[in-house]
């Protein structure tokens, strides 16, 4: 059953009086309900959901705002975050901060080139509501953001099952694509300026070279001919 046919839920019965927390907790229990039942593990305290296997890990955090409004705006932001246990030894080894196991995610994972567009436009797609899109002087290329916020004051079912889409599509299909290393190479050659950024800035390189050492020197090479491109 599913929180629209729960007629005492909160997300049922709330007002423009009921405290945005509230409102963005009910929001983030109802996520947690739904992934647990995915194989995720659900946190209460801080939400988020996190995706485990023997190295990699995926945790996807639920953030507010200060900027809330009481009946009018509750941000839920989603921020993905890929962890490796292997480098996060590494990095213990190396006398540093385990937390360095963190390698990929925002906003990498949310960048995407926009084929066919003028160099400079901005295409902002929300996880429900209208696109934006925006021209920017002294830009290059064209790229595709998708938004990592919403406003579930008010929130229907309907766009309840858009943010599962949003988590569905946009981030859970990296937990597999950064386990395969021909899908990695994929991703790397379809990559624009900002996201080459990214993945050379990160720890994107360390994770690809002790997850697979035989394929080290190929993914460098795509990387770097990425990056030459856009020098």
């Amino acid at each position: 059953m599913s929180w629209a046919e729960e007629e005492e839920h909160i997300l049922n019965n709330y007002s423009p009086y009921t405290p945005c927390q509230t409102i963005f907790q009910a929001v983030c229990d109802e996520l947690g309900r739904y992934y647990s039942n995915k194989g995720f593990q659900y946190a209460k305290s801080r939400p988020k959901i996190t995706l485990k296997d023997q190295d990699l890990k995926l945790q996807i955090s639920f953030w507010s705002s200060g900027y809330n409004t009481p009946g009018e705006y509750v941000n839920l932001e989603i921020i993905p975050s890929f962890y490796s246990t292997k480098l996060s030894q590494k990095k213990r080894a190396q006398g540093q901060d385990a937390k360095q196991g963190y390698f990929f995610g925002y906003p990498t994972i949310f960048n995407y080139p926009l084929l066919g567009r003028e160099p400079g436009t901005v295409r902002v797609k929300q996880i429900f509501g209208d696109e934006i899109e925006r021209y920017e002087e002294g830009t290059t290329e064209a790229v595709l953001i998708h938004n990592r916020n919403c406003n579930v004051y008010g929130i229907t079912f309907e766009n309840f099952k858009k943010i599962l889409a949003f988590i569905d599509n946009q981030i859970v299909p990296y937990f597999n694509i950064l386990k395969d290393p021909e899908k990695l190479l994929s991703y790397i050659e379809a990559s624009n300026r900002e996201r080459i950024y990214y993945l050379n800035e990160s720890k994107f390189r360390e994770y690809t070279g002790i997850t697979f050492p035989t394929m080290e020197d190929h993914i460098n090479d795509a990387l770097n001919q990425k990056a030459q491109i856009y020098l």
